[in-house]
């Protein structure tokens, strides 16, 4: 008796017919093993077959096998989307390009576009450099040409750069500029990036000092003013500053933000300004430190000035700051400028000299000079706008020398207050400068 073992039991008490099997047979001898398409079952009607283990006595009539169709195998193909990486298997350098840059701008101000390079592969980028094209509407400060480019050097993998590149608008209209990133030459990757650029209404200035020493007080102007025909609504300014800078006074109405202070100017009427005063203690020295304001609006895209500054060690024995004494100040209105010479010495200083000159549209009314709480009785000589005292033969170990300069303003507008001293001990000048803005009554 011949044993078949068949697993199929889908196939029990059913007809055999469309059913769809894998790709297996049964070969005459009753082994399981890899086969064509169809295979041979008993046909309807015949000898009841047990499913399991059945035995079919020698000689016993065969059944007329039915020939029953197998569906094939379907192929399955690699799909779109994430995969896994084999281990040890690298994924070979690609780069990205992100671009961010604000939608809107006032005409003469300038478009930070951020530039964010990152290497996607395992495995290093040669020569990655980033160049730009503009349009003739935008312009690069201190260039002629409407291209430029920056070396990234190697970039490692996985890893990330940033580059930086502010563009002003000269023109209205919208302004684009195409970025490309390559790497020994062949480029890898680009983007257009466009900004709007509308006629300006808001004007932002800050007059500050560009050089400051540690320890003394800088002391900044921001001037916000609506330059155009209609009123600007919701007008907030807010100011940030780097660490080596700590507030030390400021305008009333001023509250705490993220980035620093922050102040409600409400609404500007056409032809109306309003001025923010700000004096920093200048708390560590910096090779660049920079203060950075934004004016935000309802209808006017954000206005953003920054200004940096130098705060440096004393140098040498001598230590020279100069500040006014009123702010805001006014068309007409009389003020001190202070200068304060102090000896940071071990011994006392010799032929101590300061000379002064005031900005243009003042008029010096007096001068005074004190050491300590004692007035001296030095002598100076007046010259137009220059000023220039008589020697002070001693100053003490850590003794300051005063000198108010008193004076009356003529005209509105700008300038710059500098002062300078010289000593026996000195081979240079020591100077220092205040910026002054006179305003309109």
């Amino acid at each position: 008796m011949r044993q078949i073992v068949i697993g199929l039991a889908a196939l029990a008490g059913s007809s055999c017919a469309g059913v769809s099997l894998a790709p297996w047979s049964v070969d005459h001898q009753g082994h399981l093993g890899p086969g064509t398409q169809s295979y041979k079952v008993p046909a309807p009607g015949s000898p009841e077959i047990d499913l399991g283990t059945s035995s079919i006595p020698d000689g016993s009539p065969q059944p007329e096998p039915v020939e029953v169709p197998i569906a094939p195998i379907p192929t399955i193909k690699p799909q779109d989307g994430p995969r896994i990486v084999p281990r040890g298997v690298t994924v070979p350098g690609k780069v990205d390009l992100t671009v961010h840059a604000p939608k809107k701008k006032q005409v003469g101000s300038g478009a930070l576009f951020r530039l964010v390079v990152t290497n996607l592969g395992d495995e290093p980028i040669a020569e990655v450099a980033v160049a730009t094209e503009f349009d003739k509407g935008l312009q690069f400060p201190g260039k002629v040409d409407k291209h430029a480019e920056q070396s990234l050097g190697t970039l490692a993998a996985r890893e990330t750069k940033e580059v930086s590149l502010t563009l002003v608008g000269d023109i209205p209209g919208r302004q684009c500029a195409r970025f490309s990133v390559t790497s020994r030459g062949s480029e890898q990757v680009w983007k257009s990036v466009c900004v709007e650029f509308v006629p300006r209404t808001l004007e932002v200035r800050i007059v500050g000092p560009k050089r400051r020493t540690l320890g003394s007080q800088a002391e900044f102007n921001i001037k916000v003013s609506n330059t155009g025909s209609k009123p600007l609504n919701k007008i907030t300014t807010i100011l940030g500053f780097d660490s080596p800078l700590k507030v030390a006074e400021a305008s009333s109405g001023w509250a705490k933000h993220s980035d620093g202070l922050s102040w409600d100017l409400g609404t500007l009427k056409p032809g109306e300004g309003v001025q923010i005063q700000v004096e920093f203690d200048c708390v560590a020295e910096a090779e660049r430190t920079c203060l950075t304001v934004t004016v935000t609006g309802e209808e006017i895209p954000d206005e953003d000035q920054q200004q940096c500054l130098v705060i440096e060690a004393v140098r040498g024995v001598i230590e020279l700051q100069v500040a006014d004494t009123d702010d805001p100040i006014r068309d007409g209105d009389e003020f001190d400028y202070v200068v304060t010479v102090r000896n940071r010495g071990l011994q006392a200083a010799q032929g101590i000299v300061v000379r002064a000159q005031v900005p243009d549209g003042m008029r010096v009314v007096s001068t005074e000079v004190t050491e300590g709480e004692t007035q001296l009785t030095l002598g100076v000589k007046i010259d137009g706008s220059d000023l220039t005292f008589d020697l002070r033969d001693n100053l003490g170990q850590d003794k300051e020398l005063t000198y108010r300069i008193r004076v009356k303003t003529t005209r509105t507008g700008d300038g710059e207050f500098r002062a300078e001293v010289v000593h026996a001990g000195s081979r240079t000048p020591i100077e220092s400068r205040e910026p002054t803005t006179v305003n309109a009554r």
